[in-house]
């Protein structure tokens, strides 16, 4: 009888933490160890795991002047080594803007915040804004089936596009794309 209770009281707090509901910044830290701060290209949030709480602490950090923060390679860049090769730079967290570079005299340069037209999403890849769904959910890595709710694809920066690998959810759960990972029904 004794056995069965600690049986009992383990499965229960098992379920209580996979049933836990995470922060999206849960998923942006057990990945990155950083996030994008989406109002501004300048700042980003820096993770640090608390083993005593099971959660992240999050950090809003500034970049130096004149840089600007880049999740793909999790640092500050400085404006002049990311803005003359191409002159566009992807916002962080909203795939339907992107920031225009742009050059003042004897100021250097700054970031001009755009927005595409309706209904289209910023190609990192192709460098102009497009209606395609695979640029809309692969900027965060992971993208819903069209059809199948047990389903998802993980994305992966290809050249050119994306490549996507398509992803089953264990049994009795669905994919939710807001928290980036399969949730119980």
């Amino acid at each position: 009888m004794k056995m069965m209770s600690k049986l009992l009281l383990f499965v229960s707090l098992l379920v209580a933490v996979c049933q836990a509901d995470n922060s999206p910044f849960d998923d942006w830290c057990s990945r990155w160890s950083y996030a994008p701060y989406d109002a501004d290209p300048t700042e980003y949030y820096e993770c640090d795991w608390e083993p005593d709480q099971r959660t992240y602490q999050v950090h809003l950090r500034h970049c130096p002047e004149k840089a600007i923060w880049s999740q793909k390679h999790r640092k500050c860049q400085m404006w002049d080594t990311v803005c003359p090769v191409d002159g566009y730079i992807a916002h962080p967290t909203d795939p339907t803007a992107y920031f225009q570079c742009d050059t003042i005299a004897g100021q250097g340069w700054h970031l001009l915040l755009k927005q595409c037209p309706n209904k289209t999403f910023w190609s990192e890849s192709n460098k102009q804004c497009e209606s395609t769904a695979t640029d809309f959910y692969c900027w965060v890595g992971y993208m819903p089936h069209e059809t199948d709710p047990h389903e998802y694809y993980q994305c992966q920066q290809g050249h050119p596009g994306w490549i996507t690998t398509l992803m089953h959810c264990p049994a009795q759960t669905t994919w939710v794309q807001s928290h980036w990972r399969c949730d119980g029904v």
